[in-house]
């Protein structure tokens, strides 16, 4: 079956919260800050291959996300950062960003491997 037209959602991912400590300990008479920052959040990529012709693999499954950002931890260190989703779609494709029912941004993959960010995941919060 040839899908050539398919409308799908995608989200990419949320960064993660900092956290806010302050260090304590026995010998040291002030104590600083030690939170740590919010992992970034995952992009959402999509990327043209020869391995497909058509978009059925769009067809039934509709909405799409990207893995979220860690929060960050005690003792400065940093959340893990969300994996990017990457969507593989055929050579040829045409893609539209549509924003409150209007058309913002038309994208055409032409070469074999070409890929374009469409969202970027949020940055992550400060410790």
């Amino acid at each position: 079956m040839l899908i050539d037209c398919v409308e799908i959602e995608v989200v990419s991912g949320s960064g993660g919260d900092g956290i806010v400590s302050w260090q304590r300990s026995k010998y040291q008479e002030k104590g600083g800050p030690s939170g740590g920052d919010g992992g970034k959040g995952g992009d959402i990529l999509f990327k043209a291959t020869e391995n497909i012709s058509t978009l059925f693999d769009y067809k039934y499954k509709k909405f799409f996300q990207a893995e979220n950002g860690q929060k960050g931890g005690k003792s400065n260190r940093s959340g893990a950062s969300g994996q990017d989703l990457v969507l593989l779609v055929p050579v040829g494709t045409k893609i539209s960003l549509i924003r409150e029912q209007e058309v913002q941004e038309v994208y055409d993959l032409r070469q074999v491997g070409e890929q374009i960010c469409l969202l970027r995941g949020g940055k992550g919060g400060k410790g």
